[in-house]
């Protein structure tokens, strides 16, 4: 008996285009947290009034080189959110344990 062809519907599609969009959420992640990496490297370097050791990490955010510091943070945050998308969208969780919303706006 011949079978005839199942056509991909828009569902194969739509699936298609989330795997890429949290595919590339994942990779776009990762450069933002290798990023905010480097610029954290950057703020060690020599010249740099801050002494990892002595200091405390709120004195990055008021040297000089503050803003550098708040692109960093910035950047990282970011990347993490990227990188914690694609775990969210597929746990499918909507509510969180103790039965309140995730995230509350206002």
């Amino acid at each position: 008996m011949p079978t005839a062809a199942v056509p991909l519907g828009s569902a194969a599609g739509t699936l298609s285009r989330t795997v890429r969009t949290l595919a590339v959420a994942h990779y776009v992640g990762l450069v933002g947290a290798g990023t905010a990496m480097l610029l954290f490297g950057v703020l060690h370097l020599p010249g740099h009034p801050v002494d990892p050791v002595r200091d405390t990490v709120s004195d990055y955010a008021l040297s000089r080189h503050g803003w550098l510091f708040n692109v960093a943070v910035l950047t990282l945050a970011a990347g993490s959110a990227l990188l914690l998308a694609p775990a969210v969208r597929q746990s499918g969780r909507s509510r969180a344990p103790w039965g309140g919303p995730l995230a509350v706006v206002g």
